[in-house]
């Protein structure tokens, strides 16, 4: 853990983690002890080489420079955030509809077998967020004429993937 200058919230930060509490909530807990924003603890927190960050969505993405313990319970209930966010994005943003939804239905496996295609389309087809209108539920339509490319990737590879394990 590199530290290139110093940040308030180290201490705290690494215990947290140590402790095995998801990074985003370590960073938010810390805020709120503090009375600042997250944003203000992880830009210090990278600063000091605590932890990394990568802008998605124009929200930044947190995650520690280093291994702390892994709580089972943690981990668990960020799984199922996890899962909550995926089928919420895919309502909103029009990837699938309810019905489709319900039809993955039944046991963990097939629900997540049933979801494959969805997250191949939601990561493949990403919506902008100018597509939601203000108020509304429901997406008025969206852009599939852009796919999102992981950094380092170049524009000119087959967009092939290699299957793994």
């Amino acid at each position: 853990m590199p530290n290139t200058t110093k940040s308030p919230y180290t201490t705290s930060f690494c215990n947290a983690i140590n402790r095995g509490t998801p990074c985003w909530t370590a960073i938010c807990n810390i805020a709120n002890r503090n009375g600042t924003t997250p944003n203000v603890v992880g830009n210090s927190l990278c600063k000091a080489g605590c932890c990394c960050r990568q802008k998605f969505n124009g929200q930044w993405i947190f995650f520690p420079t280093f291994s702390g313990k892994w709580n089972a319970t943690q981990g668990k209930k960020c799984h199922t955030n996890m899962w909550q966010s995926f089928v919420d994005f895919c309502m909103c943003s029009g990837i699938c509809t309810p019905k489709q939804m319900l039809n993955c239905c039944g046991s963990q496996a097939g629900f997540v077998k049933g979801c494959r295609p969805f997250w191949t389309k939601a990561c493949s087809t990403p919506t902008p967020s100018s597509n939601f209108k203000k108020g509304s539920k429901k997406a008025t339509g969206r852009n599939t004429g852009w796919t999102y490319a992981f950094p380092g990737n170049s524009k000119s590879s087959s967009g092939k993937f290699r299957k793994v394990a």
